[in-house]
């Protein structure tokens, strides 16, 4: 196991930039894992990343933007 620092909920959900029972809520659905130690509940800062990646939207323009992205430039026709 790693030896990761785990986040309390309400670090959890400043470093999601969500409110504290929007985690609530994604935990209720088990939509995240969380790791029990007493009464108090943790998260693995590494399982919240793996939470956004599918949501990721590219980029498509810029530094970051894949190669042969679409130039959103307005085409001018001719008149």
């Amino acid at each position: 196991m790693s030896t990761a620092k785990l986040l309390s909920i309400e670090e959890a959900a400043e470093y999601l930039g969500v409110p504290v029972r929007v985690l609530r809520g994604l935990r209720e659905r088990r939509l995240v894992p969380v790791v029990h130690l007493g009464k108090r509940l943790y998260f693995r800062a590494e399982d919240l990343d793996k939470l956004i990646e599918p949501r990721l939207e590219p980029a498509m323009r810029g530094p970051l933007a894949p190669a042969g992205a679409f130039n959103l430039r307005r085409v001018r026709r001719p008149a």
